[in-house]
């Protein structure tokens, strides 16, 4: 299913404030995540997943100033709910379920109750075809003291997880986390042709992403302290210098 494009917008002087730690973006800074892929890159520290949870309503200490957009409209938690998506950093599955026994325990959750459940297992079996699980989809998902799925097929059943209320917004806390170079290129491939055939407007922290996976990203925004130093198509931040305040506050080599 298609979706009208869904723009978010942080309209920052924006001072983020969680569990004590102040990051504050340039006053005046405006961040616009359209119609596609966002990345959000930096170092550990950085506030990258602090800017997620505050983008997709999941910060729930501390406060924040500044206007969140969507579509030009300030979200309520209801809205959140029912249009976003969220894939967590760390696999939240029950290993004690098969592939499709996990996505259709979903669907029973989250999809609506007046729904049919012959129109629930259909759109569990599209999602199924389009994140490539029906090699797997009898297979218990396991744990780490059961063997089960791989770790890139448990990445893609977190994703299934997230796009089966059909979300305009999907977002990712380091999709990659855990996975090799391989696995990691294969799911930001999924997960870019989710972006080019739902139309749906993906946004995802990611951190040391390799040369292939940086170059799918259509639009990157690069925290470094809680300071927004890059915001823009991504194949233009390449040249980016390092910036000179976090360069010099690296340990000197010894020998």
């Amino acid at each position: 299913m298609t979706h009208d494009p869904v723009i978010a917008v942080v309209c920052v002087g924006c001072v983020l404030l969680c569990e004590g730690l102040s990051q504050r973006r340039e006053q005046g800074q405006t961040s616009v995540f359209a119609e596609g892929r966002e990345h959000i890159m930096g170092p550990s520290g950085s506030g990258k997943t602090t800017l997620l949870d505050v983008l997709a309503g999941r910060k729930t200490v501390g406060t924040a100033e500044g206007t969140i957009l969507f579509g030009g409209i300030a979200p309520t938690l209801k809205y959140l709910r029912r249009f976003t998506g969220y894939v967590e950093q760390f696999d939240t599955l029950l290993g004690i379920l098969t592939v499709y026994e996990m996505l259709m325990y979903t669907a029973e959750l989250k999809r609506p109750m007046h729904e049919s459940l012959s129109r629930k297992q259909e759109e569990v079996e599209a999602l199924m075809e389009r994140l490539n699980l029906n090699v797997c989809r009898n297979v218990k998902i396991g744990s780490a003291l059961v063997r089960g799925i791989s770790g890139g097929q448990a990445k893609r059943v977190n994703i299934g997880i997230a796009l089966i209320t059909d979300p305009r917004i999907l977002f990712l806390d380091e999709p990659t986390t855990g996975l090799d170079s391989f696995t990691s290129n294969e799911v930001m491939t999924l997960v870019k042709g989710l972006v080019r055939e739902s139309g749906i407007t993906c946004v995802s922290t990611i951190h040391s992403p390799t040369a292939y996976t940086f170059s799918l990203f259509d639009e990157v925004t690069m925290l470094v302290g809680g300071r927004l130093v890059w915001n823009g198509l991504g194949k233009l931040a390449m040249p980016l210098p390092c910036p000179q305040p976090w360069l010099s506050s690296l340990p000197t080599p010894t020998t």
